[in-house]
């Protein structure tokens, strides 16, 4: 008996020893890609914010200094002038407008796709659209539609010149941008929220039912607490998102830059980043090297990480309950 006990504690081992194996090789991938591309990569911008690299005079190489806070005071310096708080401005009303008009229509819908109310399946497919269909040839299309199309049809009824209402005027430009930004990002919130909602216990809205509850106190009482983590996470998200969202404006302009007074924090911050005369070396103002757009971002992160954990910790003690 002693010797078919050790025999089989020898085999359980050799099959706890082949599943360690597999779960190293399975898992080590993963783990090699997040220490280079996260730790690795958010450890060395957060150096850089702290150098100065000097091209040597023979050309060859460069010299890399500490310059300890010197390149924070330059990121502060751009963070609050008048540029940077009319980028913000924009930001924040991109912000607002997803929070406010999107999240509210996006519940909405999602309440009537989920109870399968009339022509529920039809509001599905023409929502989850823009979703299924590339960005890019979306932006093609609309741009078409406020421009081509725009002018077409206004000009029969005007003998003036008319412009498309990405040309005419701030006003109109940021807020045509903006309407295709909630019309292409209104169907991911309502496919996450329908498929939350999908999973809400029946039993439980008949109970409600059976007490007379009509469908905006169903909505009110029953289906938004039972998403509201859900609900949590879309806005805490977008609140991290204020200073990198690009309102998709690298779709309409590229690299090459928008009308300076529609642009966002997010976009111009990437083209700070990705234009060529951006590079390791000290630029000419308004151009800024690479330690001193790690600093910003650096900066950004120390102002957006408390107020988003503040946030969520708010909402979730002060939320619905689903008692």
């Amino acid at each position: 008996m002693e010797i078919v006990g050790t025999e089989k504690k020898k085999k359980m081992g050799k099959i706890h020893a082949s599943r360690m194996k597999f779960y190293v090789l399975m898992f080590l991938p993963l783990i090699i890609q997040f220490l280079i591309f996260y730790v690795y990569l958010n450890f060395s911008s957060i150096v850089l914010a702290f150098q100065k690299y000097t091209k040597n005079i023979n050309g060859l190489g460069h010299t890399v200094d500490f310059v300890w806070f010197k390149n924070f005071a330059t990121a502060f310096d751009f963070l609050f002038s008048a540029r940077a708080g009319e980028m913000l401005g924009n930001s924040l009303i991109l912000y607002a407008v997803n929070l406010i008009i999107v999240t509210s229509l996006a519940l909405f819908f999602s309440y009537y796709i989920a109870k399968k109310y009339m022509l529920s399946g039809l509001f599905r497919v023409i929502l989850y659209l823009p979703t299924i269909v590339s960005g890019t040839v979306m932006a093609i299309l609309y741009q078409y539609i406020v421009t081509d199309v725009y002018i077409g049809i206004a000009s029969t009824f005007t003998d003036e010149v008319v412009l498309g209402l990405l040309d005419s005027s701030k006003t109109s430009e940021f807020l045509t941008i903006l309407i295709f930004n909630v019309w292409v990002g209104f169907g991911a919130n309502v496919m996450i929220y329908t498929g939350t909602m999908s999973g809400i216990n029946e039993s439980l809205v008949e109970s409600a039912q059976l007490e007379g509850v009509n469908s905006l106190q169903e909505l009110w009482y029953i289906y938004i607490p039972l998403i509201y983590p859900t609900l949590i996470t879309f806005i805490v998200t977008g609140m991290t998102g204020i200073f990198t969202n690009q309102m998709s404006l690298f779709t309409f302009y590229g690299q090459t830059g928008s009308n300076f007074e529609v642009d966002v924090f997010g976009y111009y911050f990437y083209r700070l980043t990705q234009d060529a005369s951006v590079n390791l070396y000290p630029q000419a103002k308004p151009m800024y090297s690479y330690p001193e757009l790690s600093a910003l971002g650096l900066i950004i992160t120390l102002i957006v990480a408390p107020i988003t954990l503040i946030t969520r910790k708010l909402m979730e003690k002060y939320g619905p309950s689903v008692d």
